[in-house]
């Protein structure tokens, strides 16, 4: 099954506005190269990451990307959570956070190494329904109260 992915305008723009002010910034003070070197970073390491779509099938979670797609067996993933994207700290309290109805999905790479991936699909309820027909009853998943440890320990009693 096939998912768009949620777009975010106003993440685009802070994101452009930033790069605008940091390049004029530099040329204030002359670093004309600094400038091109932003703007080869944002080509060649933010622009492959934008994801395109997401796809649910043969039990394998595909994120389409600008460049490589990131292909992950379900099977591999350890847990699903809900991302915070956006978290204004102030003295250990979190003063404001914008969840974006992001998830956070954090699996075992090919040499074992955890890594994660943070999705943002259109329609999120749909999307964790067809995740959840794939990935291990052991998995921590959004929104469970019970940990993988509790229930392993239940079912050996």
């Amino acid at each position: 099954m096939k998912f768009k992915v949620k777009r975010q305008w106003w993440m685009w723009v802070i994101g452009i506005v930033c790069n605008i002010l940091a390049v004029r910034f530099l040329q204030v003070d002359g670093l004309y190269i600094m400038s091109v070197i932003i703007f080869i970073a944002d080509v060649f390491i933010i622009f492959p990451d934008i994801h395109l779509s997401y796809v649910i099938e043969n039990k394998c979670l595909t994120v389409n990307r600008i460049l490589p797609k990131k292909v992950i067996p379900c099977n591999t993933i350890m847990s699903v959570e809900s991302a915070t994207l956006l978290t204004v700290g102030g003295f250990a309290l979190k003063i404001y956070e914008n969840k974006l109805g992001s998830y956070k999905i954090t699996y075992l790479d090919e040499i074992h190494k955890r890594r994660a991936v943070i999705v943002s699909p259109k329609n999120g309820q749909e999307f964790m329904s067809e995740l959840d027909l794939y990935i291990d009853r052991e998995v921590n998943l959004l929104n469970n109260t019970e940990s993988a440890f509790k229930k392993k320990k239940d079912d050996d009693l």
